[in-house]
This record gives structure tokens, C-alpha cells and sequence, in this order.
């Protein structure tokens, strides 16, 4: 907070597809944007390439600095198309049964009507009351890991040994290949986010991309035919539009719908979603009490897996993209006073980016 935040937006061409583990797990569908917590990994490897020294990483002050006490943060990169951003759609949004038409519960809750929820990547436009729905292509390929004696030449997975080998009933599961798939986000969409941080890193980070010709590799199976990315940062309209209301009036009411997931800690240390670890945050950003009025609530757990160390990462917790809080500030804030902070903890990984009306 001391130093004053630089944002850079940045756009992505998928060159090849990238395969977005799901939540829970790799075999789960894939998600429909790319985490902060990919780009963060992309941008330390190119860091490391260039002034890594074999000492361990977080001894060295600057990377620290930038990936493990969220210095930068990693904004998520959301699908965009026809010049709109796209996000997960407001937990209080509901849309009538067979028709088009789309209630939001926190206004007016409709009597007699089917509804349901709206499981999509959406764009708001107030200015015209509309709701665009978009749909990230996803494709899945066939792979397959043949069995460690390369004689066999494929995978037997759980298929019973002839009996003409019974050398092969003898194989450990791990060494008798599998037929496994994957499904990918298709190339050729775009996705579009934003960096936050001081402005020596995130120029530093800039300077990186440009060395590497502006190519990341994101997500899994990297080396193989997954994972080309052209990264293209983009200084003018900093940040990137997921509604079309141009009005930032101060208001003492505000609604917060949360972009990405949220993590909370409470005052231990330990994973819980209850809001009032978020008021608690702004009251003491603000110097003004605030209070919860209503709510509609998601929730997820936040996980991954530490490739260097080949172990899954914790099971967190946390308020899932969607949720939306209707809050009451006692002196009246603007839109971009909540919006230029990602909220919450980890937000180098992009959590707790939301949107203010």
C-alpha cells in the first residue's frame, strides 16, 4: 500500500490449446478462464531463467517480493469476445424457464415463475439492460501411455494378461500404461486481464515477456502439444470492462460480485468464508464503519498441485466467483476505490477480484 499501484491490462491468443485443470482435479471438466495462479507460475519460470543463481528461490528478495508475497498480482485472464469481457454470473441472477428474461433476487423476487440458475461466462450491459451469455469452445483429445515394457506396444490399463503371458499379470498397475484424455480450451480465443503492483515489477515482468517474443506456456502437459500462448499487454483501457455502466457516483450502498474466487482468513490464520472477515478488511482500508446487508453466497475450494515438490497444495475454503454482498458504507465510496484493490488474501494468484455497482 505503500507504493503507488501500476496496472498493465494484457490480452491472450491461444496458439495451441491449453488444458485448465478443473477444480477438482485434472479429471474434471476443464475451466472456463485461466487462473492468476498459471500466469504467476509462467512469469517465475521466465524470472528464473534469466537471473536465477541455483540458490533457492525465495532467498532471493525481488522474487519473493514478487510471486510469494503477492507483490504482483496475477489477475485471471476471462474470455473475451466482440470487444466484451466475460465473468461467471451473479449468484442473485436467475433466468425464467423457457424465455429469456433474467430476475435479479436482490431487486425483486418474481411470484409464480420457474427459475433457474444461469451457469454461464456472462457480460452485463446496464446501460441497456441486457445480458450476453458466451460459451468457451473446449475440445478433448485421446492420449495414451504405453505399458514400461515397450515390447506389448500399448497401454493395457486394467485389461486381464492373456494367458499365453502371464509374465504380464505380474505388472505393477503404474507399469501396464492407461488410455487417459484431456479436455482443453480450443486456440484461437482470446482472454483478457490485468496486472496490478508497482511499477518497477511489473515492467520487469513486461521486459520478460518481450525477451521470450511475448510466448508463454500455460497449464498442463506443456511439453506436449498444449500450452502456446501470445501475450500481449495493452497500456490504454488498463481494465478491462465486465460491465457497460459508465457511472462511478459515490454511493453509502454498493454491491460487490466477486470475479474471482475469494479466500478469508480468520484471525488465526486458518480458511474460512464467512463475509465478515471481508468488512472487517474494509472497515479498516476505509476508516468507516460497514455493514452487511444481504447476500448470496458461493462457495469452493481452492487447491493445486507444486510441481517442484510433486505434491498437491492444501484444500482451502473459500467464496466462489459469483457471490454477490449488498454492503452499507457510513460515508459514501466510489466503484474504483473498491475495484483498484483485489480483496482478501493470496491475491497475487488473482483472488478477490470483484466488481462494484
Amino acid at each position: 500500500d505503500a507504493l503507488p499501484i501500476f496496472e498493465v491490462a494484457y490480452r491472450l491468443e491461444l496458439e495451441q490449446p491449453v488444458i485448465v485443470a478443473g477444480r477438482k482435479g485434472l479429471a474434471d471438466r476443464s475451466e472456463d478462464w485461466i487462473a492468476g495462479g498459471a500466469l504467476l507460475g509462467a512469469f517465475a519460470a521466465l524470472y528464473l531463467r534469466e537471473y536465477g543463481s541455483g540458490l533457492p528461490a525465495h532467498e532471493d528478495e525481488r522474487f519473493s517480493r514478487i510471486f510469494l508475497r503477492s507483490g504482483v498480482q496475477f489477475g485471471y485472464a476471462l474470455p473475451a469476445a466482440d470487444g466484451k469481457v466475460f465473468a461467471t454470473a451473479s449468484a442473485a441472477w436467475q433466468q425464467e424457464k423457457h424465455t429469456n428474461r433474467v430476475f435479479d433476487l436482490l431487486r425483486n423476487t418474481p411470484s409464480g415463475k420457474v427459475l433457474r440458475n444461469i451457469d454461464a461466462m456472462v457480460h452485463a450491459d446496464y446501460s441497456s439492460g441486457k445480458l450476453y451469455r458466451h460459451e468457451v469452445r473446449k475440445q478433448v483429445r485421446m492420449h495414451h501411455a504405453r505399458a514400461k515394457n515397450r515390447a506389448i506396444g500399448r497401454a493395457l490399463g486394467a485389461e486381464p494378461a492373456p494367458d499365453e503371458l502371464p509374465e504380464l499379470k505380474e505388472l505393477h498397475p503404474a507399469d501396464r500404461g492407461q488410455l487417459y484424455q484431456y479436455e482443453a480450451i480450443e486456440a484461437g480465443q482470446h482472454f483478457c486481464g490485468v496486472f496490478r503492483g508497482c511499477r518497477e515489477d511489473v515492467l520487469l515482468l513486461l521486459e520478460l515477456a518481450a525477451k521470450s517474443d511475448n510466448r508463454l506456456r500455460l497449464g498442463r502437459s506443456r511439453t506436449a502439444e498444449y500450452g502456446n500462448v501470445h501475450f500481449i499487454p495493452q497500456f490504454a483501457n488498463c481494465r478491462p470492462l465486465l460491465s457497460g455502466e459508465p457511472a462511478d457516483k459515490p454511493s453509502k450502498l454498493i454491491a460487490l460480485l466477486l470475479v474471482t474466487p475469494m479466500l478469508l482468513l480468520d484471525p488465526f490464520g486458518r480458511p474460512d468464508p464467512d463475509p465478515a472477515w471481508l468488512v472487517q478488511q474494509l472497515e479498516e482500508r476505509f476508516g468507516c464503519g460497514v455493514r452487511l446487508k444481504e447476500s448470496r453466497l458461493r462457495y469452493t475450494m481452492l487447491s493445486g498441485y507444486n510441481t517442484q515438490w510433486r505434491l498437491p497444495k492444501p484444500q482451502r475454503s473459500a467464496l466462489d466467483a459469483g457471490s454477490v454482498l449488498i454492503l452499507e458504507f457510513d460515508r459514501p465510496v466510489t466503484s474504483s476505490e473498491l475495484e483498484n484493490v483485489f480483496w482478501g488474501w493470496d491475491t497475487g494468484e488473482g483472488y478477490g477480484q470483484i466488481r462494484a455497482l
